[in-house]
């Protein structure tokens, strides 16, 4: 999922000291609505059907220019099936960490898990429990 440069550095702290927490803007978000549908593109949710959605930054510490990072949050979203069916819906909540370089004020790393409950349109609409992986890394060298 690629991210524009302004977007991706939202989830970096507004201030690299201890403590410091900062939500996410909702557009930013908005765009891990993939996460709301285990299946493929008929059953995913879409960024602007997203229902609710808060996720949240905090700084958990700071050591030898590192701030290590964690996230939590929420996201909630349904989808109108491409076959008019029914409409599939999502949500689930996330945790997450991340390292940040405080001297040159760049990602090095971040991990989100989110848990969520998947239903799909009737008669498929039992809860179904699944878990997504979002997960990058600054390769090495890379400015």
């Amino acid at each position: 999922m690629p991210l524009p440069a302004a977007e991706w550095a939202k989830w970096s702290p507004v201030k690299a000291e201890a403590s410091v927490t900062w939500i996410l803007p909702e557009g930013v978000a908005r765009k891990f609505s993939r996460v709301l549908g285990p299946s493929d593109e008929d059953s995913m949710p879409r960024p602007k059907e997203v229902q609710s959605v808060q996720f949240t930054g905090k700084v958990q510490s700071v050591s030898d220019g590192i701030a290590f990072l964690v996230y939590e949050g929420r996201i909630k979203g349904f989808h109108e099936t491409q076959s008019n069916k029914g409409k599939c819906h999502g949500e689930a909540t996330m945790t997450g960490v991340g390292a940040y370089d405080v001297k040159n004020r760049r990602m090095l790393s971040m991990t989100l898990v989110f848990d969520g409950i998947f239903r799909g349109v009737k008669p498929y609409d039992q809860p179904a429990k699944y878990s997504a992986v979002v997960e990058w890394r600054r390769e090495s060298g890379k400015k």
